[in-house]
């Protein structure tokens, strides 16, 4: 039905009726597929001003739906994004999550089991503690520890199920069919190195950031973490997209990754900056949404922002590994 549709949308465009062709190009936009982005790209330059009108903004929501034009005839099967400006990609990103959204979800709510149960401890934490100051003791000790544990152990995990849910969403059918592959026990164990040495530089800042002692007299140490860390999650953005991709051995993608920073730094530079400006707003946007609609006990206010942070990752953690293995493919396939 949906082919003879189309059909008719066709032949209304190719009839010489003025309200037809302007009803056909409005149809058009009901079919999210590269053969009605292709036609109404090709009215742009339509006598009937109407008609490029309608054309032009039908192109652009099936754009930002996710539809991209097929490659070339030779190469029917492979939609390749070739994407240049930040905003781009970040809306690729967003198209992609939008096309398996509801995996992602899961893999992510999934593989950050812990981070929700401790946030919701945290969150309802004046209900279930009489004091504030176990929690504070509790976290003081134990959060370095806790950190530790979680990025050496659990953020393999989480790249596996959610990356691979990511990739699902991919246009290049190539992606898609090597995401539906089920991952094994041996690839987790194969990406425990290479998620060292990016867990490692990671911890040692949450360390000094979580230490205990005077603010005035960390301040500076701490202003030094931070300024490492952003350098680091720009200098190994490719490091794990590398390893869950290639399933190799991790000194290999250690290579790749290095290879690509040196090589493509520039290019991730650019982009990096918008993404980031976007995913922190979305931060900022679910905290003062828990700030407004959350009960509040002053006493537990810090303890309560931290829960809030804790669940805020893990449901935009995706975006960010998402983010990571687009890039990666991105400025890869284009500087190859």
């Amino acid at each position: 039905m949906a082919v003879n549709e189309f059909e008719s949308c066709l032949l209304k465009i190719e009839s010489a009726d003025p309200t037809a062709r302007q009803e056909a190009v409005l149809d058009l936009r009901r079919f999210p597929e590269p053969r009605a982005l292709a036609v109404l790209q090709s009215l742009a330059n339509d006598a009937d001003p109407v008609v490029r009108d309608f054309a032009a903004e039908g192109a652009s929501g099936l754009a930002r739906a996710g539809v991209r034009l097929r490659r070339a005839a030779e190469e029917p099967l492979r939609e390749v994004v070739s994407l240049e400006s930040p905003l781009e990609v970040a809306d690729e990103v967003f198209c992609i999550f939008r096309r398996n959204a509801a995996a992602i979800m899961a893999a992510a709510l999934l593989a950050g089991t812990v981070k929700l149960l401790v946030g919701g401890i945290f969150l309802l934490s004046p209900f279930l503690f009489d004091s504030v100051r176990p929690l504070e003791d509790s976290l003081t000790g134990m959060g370095p520890f806790l950190v530790i544990i979680h990025q050496l152990v659990f953020r393999p995990f989480a790249w596996l199920t959610v990356g691979r849910a990511f990739m699902a969403g991919f246009p290049d059918p190539a992606v898609r069919q090597q995401s539906r592959v089920v991952w094994q026990s041996w690839e987790y164990w194969a990406f425990l190195p290479a998620n060292l040495v990016q867990a490692i530089p990671v911890c040692a800042a949450a360390v000094v950031m979580l230490m205990p002692g005077r603010p005035d007299d960390l301040i500076l140490l701490r202003t030094a973490a931070l300024i490492f860390l952003a350098w680091f999650a720009y200098a190994s953005i490719a490091l794990l997209p590398m390893q869950l991709v290639h399933s190799g051995r991790s000194a290999e993608a250690v290579g790749h990754a290095l290879r690509f920073y040196w090589s493509r730094g520039k290019a991730v530079r650019s982009l990096m900056p918008t993404f980031l400006l976007y995913l922190g707003l979305l931060y900022l946007l679910l905290f003062l949404n828990f700030r407004m609609f959350w009960p509040i006990d002053l006493s537990f206010t810090v303890i309560q922002s931290i829960g809030c942070i804790l669940v805020a990752d893990v449901l935009l953690d995706p975006f960010w590994i998402g983010f990571r293995i687009l890039v990666t493919r991105l400025v890869g396939e284009r500087e190859a």
